[in-house]
């Protein structure tokens, strides 16, 4: 339940009461995975991922050595591009657990730092085949499809992951923010409408609907569209800029 809070919270961009959730977990159950990737992935800034990193070297000298640990500092050494030391941690990950997805995601993704499309593809698609159907490895997988110009690829990815789980609404959300980047505009508002008829707040449904009202020079709704979502999300920088972007375009600077 605390996890599931922690990711709940994590949606709603609420990274401190994500971390607190995170940690109470780790606290009770040393090493669940889950909770450590969630707390890796919060950490953005060079002070938060050097604290993540002395923080998970300290779990790992308490607890046993784990997978997951090594996941946690590949992805670091990643995000500040040590690539050999990322490739160091990653070899440990897959010794000590050869079927995790994590590790095969985290693989793909030094391979693709590498600019080794041919070893990352493989990889990406190791880590989707071996997660659950409703895995975030496999958007990235759909994802890695999709920057790298196989876009009718991903597109098909997707559908299918859809058909099968059709509650899954992460991946109706890259369906539509697909269709808003191939300037779809009729095709996003359609899945807009099926996301928001299963979740009236989902965020990446509502901020599209807001961009959508911006390329079609529907300034005032934009306004109202931001002005609710900027009252939910009220600790979403991305909303406030959205929201003021809006106001400009509508003649309200001083707004």
């Amino acid at each position: 339940v605390h996890l599931r809070l922690g990711l709940i919270y994590l949606a709603f961009h609420d990274l401190k009461e994500a971390t607190d959730q995170a940690n109470w977990v780790l606290s009770k159950k040393p090493g669940q995975e889950e909770s450590v990737l969630m707390l890796v992935e919060i950490a953005t800034t060079p002070k938060e991922i050097e604290d993540r990193r002395q923080w998970l070297e300290s779990f790992q000298r308490k607890d046993q050595d784990r997978a997951v640990y090594h996941i946690g500092l590949a992805s670091l050494d990643l995000r500040e591009n040590k690539l050999d030391l990322a490739g160091v941690e990653i070899k440990k990950a897959l010794a000590l657990d050869s079927k995790s997805s994590a590790a095969r995601a985290v693989l793909a993704n030094l391979n693709w730092a590498r600019n080794d499309l041919s070893a990352a593809e493989q990889a990406f698609k190791e880590a989707a085949d071996s997660s659950p159907l409703r895995s975030p490895f496999r958007l990235r997988y759909a994802d890695f499809k999709l920057k790298t110009g196989a876009v009718e690829d991903a597109k098909k990815f997707l559908e299918e992951l859809t058909r099968r789980v059709p509650d899954y609404l992460p991946a109706w959300n890259y369906l539509m923010k697909v269709a808003f980047a191939e300037k779809k505009f009729d095709d996003c508002a359609v899945l807009a409408g099926k996301i928001l008829a299963r979740d009236p707040r989902n965020y990446d449904a509502q901020m599209l609907i807001g961009n959508l009202y911006f390329v079609k020079n529907e300034t005032s709704q934009a306004v109202a569209q931001f002005e609710r979502l900027s009252a939910t999300y009220d600790r979403v920088p991305q909303v406030k800029f959205q929201l003021s972007l809006a106001y400009l375009a509508n003649g309200e600077p001083a707004k």
